[in-house]
């Protein structure tokens, strides 16, 4: 079992506290679209500056193990190019398959998953099961066309959000049990 350092059950509190308001905002904007079929904008810029703060508060603690300070900024600066690739490529090439407020939320989930060390591939396996979940009910609903398309829109935040707590799950788990 790791020790917490000075100050990291107060970081420790407060990242719960930014986690639980996130998921939330991302059960709200859900909870939008599966009604309007639209989210306003104003929940992402929350989920945005929820995700940055706790980027600030986590990135300290990334790497507790010990290490040299520049190693942990060329981690850091890895994280932050996936990020911004990610954020890149939802809004210039996913933004065409679905709409703006699912890249919104894939892209917001990024910065809470870099907060936590993730990245790009952690990004992308989010987007697969993101997409896998919501094939899978589409299919027993039968709401899939001859051709792949759906038949009648379907709300993707919700199945976004699901896959967003599975890959939180997993990351705690394999932190928790990694060897």
């Amino acid at each position: 079992m790791m020790m917490l350092k000075e100050g990291r059950i107060f970081c420790t509190i407060l990242e719960g506290s930014i986690l639980l308001l996130f998921c939330i905002a991302l059960i709200y904007a859900s909870w939008q679209d599966r009604k309007y079929q639209r989210v306003k904008r104003s929940i992402w810029y929350v989920c945005c500056f929820l995700g940055m703060f706790l980027i600030l508060l986590c990135w300290p603690f990334i790497g507790e193990g010990g290490g040299i300070k520049l190693c942990f900024r060329k981690y850091y600066l890895e994280i932050l190019i996936d990020v911004l690739c990610f954020w890149w490529l939802q809004m210039h090439l996913f933004a065409k398959m679905y709409g703006k407020a699912d890249c919104f939320a894939f892209g917001c989930c990024s910065l809470i998953f870099a907060a936590y060390g993730g990245g790009m591939f952690l990004y992308l396996c989010h987007m697969l099961i993101s997409v896998f979940l919501m094939g899978i009910v589409q299919v027993f609903r039968k709401n899939i066309g001859k051709n792949g398309n759906l038949k009648k829109p379907v709300a993707f935040i919700p199945y976004i959000s699901k896959a967003f707590l599975v890959c939180l799950l997993v990351m705690e788990y394999l932190k928790c049990y990694r060897m």
